[in-house]
């Protein structure tokens, strides 16, 4: 068997990658990836979101409506320019109006986010996701300034997270 320098034969738990991580679930969580961070919080918006549409109206509303998180927080050409909600540009990122549109965006950031992370680091990540995302609105009214873009109604025109991967 194999010796240790002390003479001990060393045992699977003697190595690093065996050993568990100390410490609380809070400290554990500081070691998560960024992505893993936008999914929890994407994830997390939309679980509040709904739980706050089911405690605001009627059941049979609940499935027709979106969430007062989603009112407060989508992207429209009304609200963020000429009303002046800048806020807009940022809170549309992380709003979702189904399962299947949660889902498919955060398959897609957790298959591709840790290698474009991976290459610019935590922080120039995030910068970059929410750059992406405002950037996502801009070309939006770019695009339907010069007219590329139809919209029957100006004021409900509506821009979503998944603009953020046209970016």
């Amino acid at each position: 068997s194999c010796k240790c320098s002390g003479g001990l034969a060393m045992g699977i738990h003697d190595r690093d990658y065996y050993r568990r991580p100390t410490g609380s679930a809070w400290t554990t969580m500081g070691r998560w990836s960024m992505t893993t961070w936008l999914i929890v919080i994407n994830c997390a918006v939309f679980v509040l979101d709904g739980l706050l549409l089911r405690l605001t109206v009627s059941q049979e509303l609940v499935l027709s409506r979106a969430g007062p998180l989603y009112e407060w927080g989508y992207f429209s050409l009304d609200l963020a320019i000429r009303h002046f909600q800048i806020w807009r540009f940022f809170t549309f990122q992380f709003l979702h109006l189904g399962l299947s549109h949660i889902a498919m965006n955060m398959i897609g950031l957790y298959f591709f986010g840790p290698m474009v992370e991976s290459h610019l680091g935590r922080v120039r990540y995030l910068a970059f996701y929410l750059l992406c995302g405002m950037g996502g609105a801009m070309l939006y009214l770019i695009f339907f300034a010069c007219g590329i873009l139809y919209v029957r109604d100006r004021k409900s025109t509506r821009l979503n997270s998944s603009h953020i991967t046209i970016s």
